[in-house]
């Protein structure tokens, strides 16, 4: 059986303990999640510090998929896929 355990992190220089005790607890892998920062930095950190660990995140959503988002994001305002599409008038 496997275990898989997410890890709490309010900081991220706790990643360098956090995830080689999680190793020394018996765990299979531990997970990070986007709550205060990026979910991927975590495990840059953890990846130094543990080498039996499996590292991955729980949730990282990299763009919510509406159209002001998108609207917001692009480069081209104007030229987003539902404007292109006609799906969306100014």
């Amino acid at each position: 059986m496997r275990i898989d355990t997410t890890a709490p992190l309010e900081d991220l220089l706790d990643a360098c303990v956090t995830f080689p005790a999680l190793a020394r607890a018996g765990n299979d892998a531990g997970f990070s999640f986007e709550a205060e920062h990026d979910p991927v930095l975590p495990l840059a950190v953890a990846a130094e510090h543990t080498r039996s660990l499996e590292l991955g995140t729980a949730v990282a959503i990299a763009f919510g998929r509406n159209p002001m988002t998108w609207e917001v994001a692009t480069p081209w305002p104007g030229l987003t896929p539902w404007r292109q599409s006609g799906q969306m008038w100014p």
